[in-house]
C-alpha cells in the first residue's frame, strides 16, 4: 500500500489499526463543535453559517487509512472513470477548465455554438442514500470488512 506507507510507519498506530480492523468499527467520542460563518453570504441567513465538529486524532487516522484503501482498491481496478477529477490524488475539478476552455476556442473557430450547463449540488453531502451507497460498494466488490467499517463511521452522525 503505497500512499499508506506513513501511516503504517510507527507500530503504535500499525498496531491500533490493527484492533480496530479486528473490531471492523470505530466509535467516536465527539469533540465540540465550532459555529464558523461562510464569508460570502448573509449575515441574517441562517444557511449562512455551517457546523464544525473536531474529531479525535485517532478518528481521523482511522478515517485515513480506509481512505488509502479505498482510494487504492478503486484506482488498481479503473471503478473510478478517468474524467473524474474532484476528490482524487493529485487531481481537482479545476483541471476540467482548461478541458472546457480548449473545446469552447475549438468550437468558436469553426463557428460552431456552445452550451453549457454548470450545477452545483447543495448540500449532496446531507441528502446521500447510505443504505444505497453502501449496496454500491458492496457491488463493486469492496469487503464486507470494509463496508461495516465504514457504516461504523456513520453511526449516531449528529451532524453532517
Amino acid at each position: 500500500m503505497p500512499h499508506c506507507e506513513r501511516l503504517y510507519r510507527s507500530v503504535q498506530i500499525h498496531s491500533a489499526i490493527f484492533l480496530l480492523e479486528d473490531k471492523a468499527t470505530f466509535n467516536v467520542c465527539h469533540g465540540s463543535a465550532s459555529i464558523i460563518k461562510c464569508s460570502s453570504s448573509d449575515p441574517r441567513d441562517p444557511l449562512s453559517y455551517r457546523g464544525i465538529t473536531l474529531a479525535p486524532a485517532t478518528y481521523k487516522l482511522y478515517c485515513g487509512v480506509l481512505d488509502c484503501r479505498l482510494r487504492e482498491k478503486f484506482d488498481a481496478s479503473d471503478i473510478i472513470h478517468d474524467e473524474q477529477n474532484g476528490f482524487r490524488k493529485d487531481r481537482n475539478t479545476i483541471d476540467h477548465l482548461l478541458s472546457i476552455t480548449s473545446i469552447i476556442e475549438s468550437r468558436k473557430l469553426r463557428k460552431q455554438s456552445t452550451y453549457a450547463a454548470f450545477i452545483d449540488f447543495k448540500k449532496a453531502y446531507d441528502t446521500i442514500n447510505r443504505a444505497l451507497l453502501f449496496s454500491k460498494l458492496e457491488l463493486l466488490g469492496v469487503s464486507s470488512k470494509m463496508i461495516k467499517a465504514l457504516r461504523s463511521l456513520y453511526n449516531n452522525v449528529q451532524a453532517a
